[in-house]
């Protein structure tokens, strides 16, 4: 049975606050805070990579790109849909990069989060992947 109308609207200002504070932590350089938005069992699938498993390296990922110089990630919401404990979102990605010694240069691309409803009621990230639009 499909969700409500009001369930899906609390499940897309929910997920939009764990987009903002994704977004401050990466300017921050706070990659616990951004790991910590992601399932145990979260997957990462970064542009031209490997896929990462797991929060703990995923989080690995963000500190060391913060320490190759990204500063700030926008993401912006073009979609966003689902049921039960699931959603997807789809949006456009900004990623400011400031590599040392170098201007900064910003990245565009786009992105799908599937987002999962923890037991405790909480929105969290089960899978992120995105690409650029352009090779850097």
């Amino acid at each position: 049975m499909p969700d409500s109308e009001l369930f899906q609207d609390e499940a897309r200002r929910e997920c939009a606050e764990v987009n903002r504070v994704f977004m401050q932590a990466a300017a921050d350089g706070d990659y616990a805070a951004m790991s910590a938005l992601y399932t145990d069992d979260a997957v990462l699938m970064p542009d031209g990579q490997e896929m990462i498993h797991g929060r703990e390296l995923i989080g690995d990922y963000w500190k060391g790109a913060g320490e190759r110089g990204m500063r700030d990630v926008v993401l912006t919401t073009t979609e966003f849909s689902g049921e039960g404990d699931f959603r997807y979102e789809i949006g456009r990605v900004d990623i400011t990069i400031e590599p040392a010694g170098r201007d900064s240069v910003i990245l565009f691309g786009k992105y799908i989060l599937v987002w999962k409803r923890t037991p405790g009621g909480f929105w969290k990230l089960r899978a992120d992947i995105w690409n650029l639009n352009q090779a850097p």
